[in-house]
């Protein structure tokens, strides 16, 4: 039989191996009423770590095949009733003997009841893509963001989170697909890139990693915000950016990676709170920084880390420990997103100041705005979702293939502006907003209308909130 259906992990696994994987698993371990095991799983990138250094040594256990173990979260006597409402996910498990190293990957749905703590009135909101398994002669499909755990010999964090965000990108933008042995064949090519032999793995560089993910065919864009010659004052203001540049990209569909002093981690989207408030949602390979900012306990694979949290942990390393160039984000970027964010913010700061104040200056709400939010959009997206709410303006003005979305919000949290810019701008045109959308009145561009069509349109629809983030699986 290629399937053994069981209830509780130790009907299976070892002890430590059981002991390892609900810890890695979190609250997914107790929401799984059904473990289903597929053994001699064929996996992609297994095959590559043991092609590249497990089938060199002399490990008995060690073979081309992987093991899968699948999470249902109903009680079930067979993968039979497996099916899109209760299947959790997946984790796969490497045929080696280090017990620190035997998972590989874990695809699981986002579910809520995981990332619940007290709040009840959480919501979440992550990067996904599609995923698609066989199992009982059946084909389901879900979404979820990639999970890969380091070997620590052909594999080290860096390297996990490169698959993690290569992957999503390959699956959800159609970039090229990741493959370990290019990664080794990239570092080779570029003699500056490389600091001695390859495995055991000795880590990545910011800069390796963003050459990689280059070479793989995704866009970056690096981000050293810290000097060792910033007033405290500065820092505060550069942490405060720092962050909303991050929220920016996870808005727009982009997960970061983040360094933290010699670690790395992928933050792949937040939470919503009732009152607002957001925090972050993580995966952590290693666990090796949610075991320092949450000390004293086991971690999983992923986490909610408290936006406050995050800061006051970054503000504690460049403040107190001085170590200004362990902070950096690596942010993968479109193709044809070419005008950057920093420029985007100061178009944006210009239009509320001029634009706004003048133009629409009957409408005074603009002065209660109490923050911004601010992310990329495909414009054909935006313009299809436009149309689904009543508003066909936008379906007669030719647009780039991305643009920049600014939502002001009133202390309500109700939108009273959307300030459209083009991504492909050059990046020191600060005359590249398209439109501002307010309550009743789309203004635009004269640029961009081509003097077609007219620069003012009075409409009785309102900015809408959008976003690249799929909300709460249940």
């Amino acid at each position: 039989m290629p399937y053994k259906t069981i209830k509780n992990l130790d009907e299976y696994f070892e002890p430590l191996v059981c002991n390892k994987i609900r810890k890695k698993l979190g609250k997914y371990a107790d929401l799984t009423k059904t473990f289903i095991i597929e053994e001699n799983y064929i996996d992609g990138w297994w095959r590559e770590e043991n092609s590249i250094y497990y089938s060199k040594t002399l490990y008995n256990e060690t073979n081309k095949f992987s093991t899968r173990v699948h999470l249902v979260k109903e009680i079930l006597s067979g993968p039979e009733g497996v099916n899109e409402d209760n299947y959790i996910g997946y984790l796969i498990l490497r045929p080696i003997p280090v017990l620190q190293s035997i998972i590989s990957k874990i695809i699981v749905k986002p579910l809520k009841e995981a990332f619940m703590e007290d709040d009840e009135k959480l919501e979440i909101y992550t990067t996904k893509c599609k995923f698609e398994i066989h199992i009982g002669g059946k084909k389901i499909e879900f979404l979820g963001f990639p999970f890969y755990q380091q070997d620590t010999m052909v594999s080290s964090c860096a390297h996990a989170d490169i698959l993690m965000v290569a992957e999503y990108m390959h699956r959800k933008f159609n970039t090229n697909r990741p493959l370990i042995k290019d990664f080794f064949s990239d570092l080779l090519s570029y003699s500056y890139l490389s600091h001695g032999r390859l495995i055991p793995s000795p880590g990545l560089s910011v800069d390796q990693i963003s050459t990689i993910l280059q070479k793989i065919g995704v866009q970056t864009k690096i981000r050293f915000p810290f000097r060792e010659d910033l007033q405290l004052y500065e820092i505060e203001d550069k942490l405060n950016d720092f962050l909303e540049s991050i929220n920016s990209y996870i808005e727009s569909g982009l997960p970061t990676i983040l360094t933290v002093k010699e670690h790395v981690i992928v933050i792949i989207g937040h939470t919503l709170k009732a009152d607002g408030e957001k925090d972050y949602i993580i995966y952590d390979d290693s666990g090796a920084f949610l075991k320092e900012i949450k000390p004293g306990k086991n971690p999983a694979f992923y986490a909610v880390v408290p936006y406050k949290e995050l800061k006051e942990y970054l503000k504690y390393l460049i403040e107190e420990k001085h170590l200004y160039y362990s902070v950096a984000s690596v942010n993968v970027e479109f193709e044809r997103m070419y005008f950057p964010y920093e420029e985007a913010t100061k178009v944006a700061n210009l239009i509320e100041k001029e634009i706004i104040e003048k133009e629409l200056s009957g409408i005074k709400e603009w002065i209660k705005i109490k923050k911004r939010r601010f992310l990329i959009a495909d414009s054909n997206d935006f313009k299809i979702r436009c149309s689904e709410k009543g508003n066909t303006v936008f379906n007669y003005i030719p647009m780039p293939h991305y643009i920049w979305i600014c939502e002001l919000y009133l202390k309500d949290k109700e939108i009273i502006f959307d300030i459209l810019i083009d991504a492909s701008a050059h990046q020191y045109d600060i005359h590249s907003w398209i439109a501002i959308w307010s309550k009743g009145t789309i203004l635009f561009n004269s640029r961009y209308t081509n003097g077609e069509a007219k620069n003012t349109y009075n409409i009785n629809i309102p900015p809408f909130v959008y976003s690249n983030l799929s909300g709460n699986e249940k």
